[in-house]
């Protein structure tokens, strides 16, 4: 496929469901894995990277570290697993 998903929540939510074949890089794992994560992830794929939605910043943090990486097409699922999965509490 063309494009990365990933699953910036804890490994934890993560085991408990995923949004497709989703990769799960938690940014406040060990630094050396969480870098080594980042890293192992094809360059010149889009890279889609979701949390819980809402105000998770979890995937604006691995976003961001992408980007600063040299990864040049990285975007942000802000439903999140909220949304995808329906779950919004208003």
């Amino acid at each position: 496929s063309r494009f990365v998903i990933i699953d910036a929540r804890r490994p934890d939510q993560f085991e408990e469901g995923r949004i497709g074949e989703s990769v799960n890089i938690f940014p406040y794992d060990d630094e050396m894995v969480y870098m080594d994560k980042l890293y192992s992830l094809p360059p010149d794929k889009v890279v889609i990277v979701y949390c819980d939605g809402g105000t998770c910043d979890l995937s604006h943090h691995v976003a961001e570290d992408l980007a600063n990486n040299g990864f040049e097409s990285v975007f942000i699922y802000k439903g999140g697993w909220e949304e995808w999965t329906g779950e919004t509490q208003n």
